[in-house]
């Protein structure tokens, strides 16, 4: 490896590599289109809920698959 040296000798590893792991393949990113109304509400939910808005609409699409899958049957993976 190559010798540590300037700012990164300032800097010290917090985390151990072999602890991370992220699966690139099971997440994707994408742009949707709000109504300004509707997203400002969800924001809002979000906030009194402490959580992030894209953890809430991954709740929410979740909670619409599983609905959709009991009443017509399991979607294609």
């Amino acid at each position: 490896p190559k010798p540590v040296s300037g700012l990164d000798v300032l800097i010290r590893r917090t985390i151990e590599t072999t602890e991370l792991e992220v699966n690139y393949q099971s997440k994707k990113r994408i742009t949707f289109v709000f109504d300004r109304e509707k997203l400002d509400k969800l924001k809002q939910i979000a906030r009194k809920e402490k959580s992030y808005l894209k953890d809430l609409v991954d709740e929410l699409i979740s909670e619409y698959i599983d609905s959709y899958e009991s009443h017509k049957g399991k979607v294609a993976d």
